[in-house]
């Protein structure tokens, strides 16, 4: 599948990038993780520059990876992390704004498999800080492990805890150390493989002690660049000014001039 890479002139000026005509930027896609769902697969990832993140990117196959579609609208600036699901049914993937810093952290839930997603803030507020591992031993039973820019008094790790699916969220510990929170080790039979010599990434299935090949992504070969500028316009073409007409009545054939009266001479 050909992800199209998006790049307009406003996403540009948004995002600040150095970006021209003559020296445009490169776009790579990322993607960060698989998980599988009957006979449905689900992708997390994003585009971005060498420095600059574009937007989200989610994909879903409900033919074991031979078509794709997009099952959210991109997210600007956004990055799309781990998935997680408890049953055929509810799931989570957790994401943060990507500028400077990590900052806005946020869930897409469903609830229907996969088909639609709802996002939820994990904060109330925008802030810095990104999800490091979470983990939900329920439906609605939830821990996360939240690490931000460190705050006056050195506080830099947090253990966020949720009774709602991941829709709302409390903070239980704060610490300037980092807080254990381990989930229980990958059975996944689905992995993401990048493949240099292609610029591509491969989703592939195991089936044994052998990996399968059942899909490849690459990019639309795009730049980040300023659209052309418009072209200049026509100079004025010149025109002839007409000669002026003559101020003098028209003459008619045949007329003379009146004759000029002589004034008579007194004796």
């Amino acid at each position: 599948m050909t992800i199209e890479a998006r790049c307009t002139a406003e996403m540009i000026h948004d995002l600040g990038l150095n970006c021209s005509l003559d020296q445009p930027c490169p776009i790579h896609l990322e993607l960060s993780d698989i998980e599988a769902v009957g006979d449905r697969l689900i992708v997390s990832g994003n585009l971005h520059t060498g420095r600059t993140t574009l937007e989200s990117v989610l994909l879903v196959s409900d033919d074991a990876g031979k078509t794709w579609v997009e099952a959210h609208a991109r997210l600007p600036m956004t990055v799309l992390d781990r998935i997680q699901f408890h049953d055929f049914e509810i799931g989570w993937i957790n994401g943060h704004v990507l500028q400077t810093i990590p900052k806005d952290a946020f869930f897409l839930i469903t609830s229907d498999g996969g088909k639609t997603w709802r996002k939820r803030p994990i904060f109330g507020e925008s802030r810095p800080g990104a999800i490091q591992v979470f983990w939900f031993d329920s439906r609605t039973h939830g821990l996360l492990l939240m690490e931000g820019g460190a705050s006056e008094d050195g506080i830099k790790y947090e253990l966020w805890e949720s009774m709602t699916s991941g829709d709302s969220w409390n903070i239980r510990q704060a610490d300037a150390k980092p807080i254990p929170l381990s989930r229980p080790p990958s059975t996944k039979a689905w992995r993401i493989q990048a493949d240099a010599k292609t610029q591509s990434h491969r989703i592939e299935r195991q089936t044994g002690s052998k990996w399968e090949v059942v899909a490849s992504f690459r990019v639309t070969p795009g730049e980040c660049k300023p659209p052309p500028p418009p072209p200049e316009p026509d100079p004025p073409k010149e025109t002839v000014a007409p000669e002026p007409d003559d101020p003098s009545p028209p003459k008619t054939p045949g007329s003379k001039k009146p004759p000029t009266l002589k004034p008579k001479r007194s004796r």
